[in-house]
C-alpha cells in the first residue's frame, strides 16, 4: 500500500521525530483503516505526462515569443491606423498563427539601415517558429502514445 505524506492523519501538536514513533503510528492507522492509499503512476502514464508537461511548456514559449513581436512591431512600426472616427483608440498588430514566418512579417517590418534591429526581428521570429515547431512535434508524440496505449 502506498501512501501519500499528506493524506496521513495527524492531530494538531503531534510532532513525529522517530522512525519508530512514526512506525507505530503508520501501523495503528493502518489497523484503524485511516490510511488512503494512491494510485501509482506506471511508466507509460509518466511518459505521457512528461509529454503533456513539455507541450504546456511549449506553448507558453510560444505565447511569450508572440507577445514579443508583437511588442517588437508596436515599437518599430509607424501608428497603425485608428478603428473609426470616433474611436481614438490604434488598431493592433494582428498576429495569425498561419501568418507567423519570416516572409510575412519581416515585408510587414520596414527597418532600413538598423541591422542590428532586423536581426533582433529575425532571432524572434526564428523562436517562434522553433516553438511552434516544437508544439507539432510534442502533439504528434502524445497523439501516438495516447494511441499505442489504447491498442
Amino acid at each position: 500500500m502506498v501512501v501519500a505524506p499528506s493524506l496521513i492523519p495527524r492531530r494538531p501538536g503531534e510532532r513525529v521525530k522517530t522512525n519508530r514513533r512514526d512506525a507505530l503510528s503508520l501501523a495503528r492507522l493502518l489497523r484503524a483503516g485511516e490510511l488512503t492509499a494512491v494510485w501509482v503512476p506506471d511508466e507509460t502514464h509518466e511518459a505521457i505526462r512528461d509529454l503533456v508537461r513539455t507541450r504546456a511548456m511549449a506553448v507558453e514559449d510560444y505565447r511569450r515569443k508572440r507577445q514579443h513581436v508583437t511588442s517588437f512591431l508596436l515599437r518599430h512600426k509607424p501608428p497603425p491606423a485608428r478603428h473609426e472616427e470616433g474611436n481614438n483608440q490604434p488598431l493592433r498588430p494582428t498576429l495569425r498563427k498561419d501568418r507567423f514566418n519570416g516572409a510575412i512579417l519581416s515585408d510587414s517590418v520596414a527597418l532600413p539601415g538598423k541591422t542590428a534591429q532586423a536581426y533582433a526581428f529575425q532571432a524572434a521570429t526564428a523562436a517562434i517558429s522553433s516553438a511552434n515547431s516544437t508544439i507539432l512535434r510534442t502533439r504528434l508524440s502524445l497523439n501516438c502514445a495516447i494511441r499505442y496505449r489504447r491498442a
